[in-house]
C-alpha cells in the first residue's frame, strides 16, 4: 500500500514537471519565422538564362555539324 502511493506521488510529480517543462519550451522558441528564397528573383532567372541557353546552343552545333 505505501509503494503504491509513493508511486503516485511520484508520477504526479513527474506530469507536473513534464508539463511545466512543455509550456516553457514553447515559450523559449519565439515565433515561427517563414523562410524565404535563398536566391532572388533575378539570379535565378539568369541561372535559367544561361542554363537553357547553352542547352539551346548545344542543340544547333550538333545539328549543324551533321
Amino acid at each position: 500500500m505505501v509503494s503504491s502511493q509513493r508511486l503516485k506521488v511520484a508520477e504526479a510529480k513527474f506530469d507536473r514537471n513534464i508539463t511545466r517543462t512543455r509550456a516553457t519550451n514553447a515559450k523559449d522558441k519565439g515565433p515561427v519565422q517563414q523562410k524565404g528564397l535563398s536566391v532572388g528573383p533575378v539570379v535565378l532567372g539568369v541561372m535559367v538564362f544561361l542554363i537553357l541557353g547553352s542547352s539551346l546552343f548545344e542543340l544547333l552545333r550538333a545539328f549543324q555539324s551533321k
